[in-house]
C-alpha cells in the first residue's frame, strides 16, 4: 500500500474489496493496524540553530530539499525497542502534518532499512487537509482493526480508534513544529509551491507552541501544576537566558547550570513508549480473543472506562473555565468519563477525588471532611495517559496556611462533621446521611453558587461520550 499517488481516486466498491482482501491478510497473521504520529509523540524536533552547539550525540540532524533549516530530531526513549516488538503484533502505518520530505526524513532515521513502514507513509501532502487527521483517508470502509498512537485527540476528532500519549518535549519551548494551527497560517503566507525559506528566518516562528499535558486537548484558560517528582528536560538556553521553566511552570536552575557546562549531560528519562507497549498488546490480545466480531472502536472505549470507574471527581471552581456555563463540555470532565469516573461539580460524601489548583474554600471543606483525595489536575491527566490510576499522594494539592485560602472566613475551622474519636470515616457510612450532613455543611459556611457551588438540590452530572463513526 502507498500513499504517493496524489490524486488517485477508486469507487468505493473498489475500497471495499481492497479493505476486505487487507483484513484478511492481517487476520492470517493475527496482526492489527497501527496508526503512528510523529512530532512529540515517537520524535521531538526543533530547528533551533543553538542546539548544533550541543554535544549530545543521540540528537540527530538532516535538511530538506531546496531549504537552507537544519532540522534536529531526538528520537523518544525505548522506541527502537518499542518498534521492534510492536511490529510483531500491528501493522505499521505513519500519518503525519508534516510535509513528505520532512516524514521521509524522519523514517530514514527510525526505519533506515524501510523494512517497518515501507511506503506506508502519509503526510499533508497527500491528505490534502492541514488541520485534521482522518482514518477513511487510509482505511475508507473499516476501521475495526485500526489502533491510532498520537499525543494528540483533537485532530482527529477524538476518534475511538485513538490512544493518546502524553506529548514528547525534549527541546523546552518548541512544541511541535508541525502543529496544525501553524500549518494553516503558513498556508495563508505560502506564495509559491516551492518557496523556500531565507536563511535569516531560521531561528524565527518554525518553533510554534503546542499545550503538553494535553489530555484531549486542554482549554488554554486552565492552570495544569504539579506536585508529582517531573523529569528535567534540557532547555535551549544561552548565558543570557532566564533560568528554564518545565511544562508545570517550575523552574529548574539546575537543568540549565548543566546546559552551559555540558549539553550532553542530560538524562532522558521519558518511559511512556513503554506504557504505551503494554497498553497496545492487550488491545491485541482481547481482538484476538474473538476476531470475528471484535472491533477495536469498542474494546478501546471499554478498557479505558475501566482506569477510573470507582471514582467519583469534582472540581474545584478554577480548574474548569468561567465562561463553560455547562461543565460536561470541558475536556478535563469529557476526558475524565471516557475513562469511567463520574465527575460533579458538587462536592459529596460520595466524593472520593476533588481537583483543584489552590487552595478555597471548598478545598478547605473538602479537606475538613476528610474523605475526599485532593489533588492537582496532573493526577489526572497523567491516570488517563497511562491507563491506571496513580499515587494520589504523588499529586496531592500543597498544603497551605490560613493566610493562603482564598475567602477563608467562608468556612469555619471550628465546624466538625464527625467526633474527633472516630477513627473510620468510610465504612459503614449511610451515604444518604452523609451527602445531607455535607450539603449542610456547605450550606451554613456561606458558599455562594457563583462557582464554589455545593447547592444540596444540584444534580451529580455524567458525561455520556458518542462513539464516532
Amino acid at each position: 500500500m502507498s500513499y504517493d499517488n496524489i490524486g488517485l481516486t477508486v469507487s468505493r466498491t473498489e475500497a471495499e474489496r481492497l479493505e476486505v482482501e487487507n483484513a484478511k491478510r492481517l487476520l492470517q497473521v493475527k496482526k492489527l493496524s497501527l496508526i503512528l504520529d510523529l512530532d512529540q509523540t515517537i520524535v521531538h524536533a526543533s530547528c533551533d540553530p543553538r542546539i548544533s552547539q550541543w554535544k549530545n550525540q543521540e540528537i540527530r540532524r538532516f535538511t530538506l530539499p531546496r531549504s537552507p533549516i537544519v532540522y534536529y530530531i531526538k528520537l523518544r526513549p525505548g522506541l527502537t525497542e518499542f518498534l521492534k516488538e510492536i511490529d510483531k503484533l500491528y501493522e505499521l502505518h505513519i500519518y503525519t502534518m508534516g510535509t513528505k520530505d520532512y516524514a521521509k526524513a524522519i523514517t530514514r532515521e527510525i526505519d533506515p532499512n524501510g523494512y517497518l513502514f515501507k511506503e506506508r507513509i502519509l503526510s499533508r501532502d497527500e491528505s490534502g487537509c492541514l488541520t485534521q487527521k482522518k482514518l477513511q483517508r487510509i482505511f475508507p470502509c473499516d476501521t475495526s482493526m485500526v489502533v491510532v498512537l498520537d499525543d494528540r485527540s483533537d485532530v482527529w476528532s477524538y476518534s475511538p480508534n485513538l490512544v493518546r500519549i502524553k506529548p514528547y518535549e525534549y527541546f523546552v519551548g518548541t512544541g511541535d513544529i508541525n502543529n496544525p494551527a501553524r500549518n494553516k497560517e503558513e498556508k495563508k503566507q505560502e506564495v509559491t509551491p516551492d518557496a523556500t525559506i531565507d536563511t535569516s528566518e531560521k531561528a524565527e516562528a518554525v518553533e510554534s507552541e503546542k499545550p503538553t499535558e494535553k489530555a484531549d486537548d486542554e482549554d488554554a484558560n486552565t492552570t495544569v501544576p504539579s506536585t508529582a517528582a517531573t523529569t528535567d528536560t534540557p532547555a535551549i538556553t544561552t548565558n543570557e537566558d532566564k533560568p528554564n521553566e518545565s511544562r508545570n511552570g517550575d523552574t529548574n536552575n539546575n537543568v540549565k547550570e548543566r546546559k552551559e557546562e555540558d549539553p550532553s549531560i542530560y538524562d532522558d528519562e521519558d518511559v511512556e513508549l513503554y506504557t504505551m507497549l503494554n497498553i497496545l498488546k492487550e488491545i491485541h490480545r482481547q481482538f484476538y480473543k474473538n476476531p470475528d466480531k471484535a472491533d477495536v472502536t469498542k474494546i478501546i472505549p471499554s478498557m479505558k472506562s475501566k482506569v477510573l470507574e470507582n471514582c467519583v471527581i469534582s472540581f474545584a471552581p478554577d480548574v474548569i473555565p468561567v465562561y463553560l456555563k455547562d461543565p460536561t463540555l470541558s475536556w478535563i470532565w469529557q476526558m475524565a468519563t471516557s475513562f469511567g469516573a463520574t465527575c460533579s461539580t458538587d462536592l459529596t460524601g460520595k466524593t472520593t477525588h476533588l481537583i483543584a489548583v489552590k487552595w478555597d474554600s471548598k478545598v478547605k471543606a473538602a479537606k475538613e471532611y476528610g474523605h475526599s483525595k485532593i489533588v492537582t489536575p496532573t493526577w489526572l491527566l497523567d491516570s488517563t495517559a497511562r491507563w491506571k490510576k496513580q499515587d494520589e499522594e504523588m499529586y496531592a494539592l500543597p498544603d497551605a496556611e490560613l493566610s493562603d485560602i482564598e475567602n477563608p472566613d467562608s468556612v469555619s475551622l471550628e465546624d466538625n462533621l464527625f467526633d474527633e474519636k472516630e477513627e473510620e470515616l468510610i465504612e459503614n457510612v449511610d451515604w444518604d446521611e452523609v451527602s445531607k450532613e455535607v450539603d449542610d455543611f456547605m450550606n451554613e459556611s456561606g458558599i455562594d453558587d457563583d462557582g464554589d457551588t455545593t447547592d444540596s438540590e444540584s444534580t451529580t452530572h455524567t458525561l455520556t461520550i458518542k462513539e464516532d463513526r
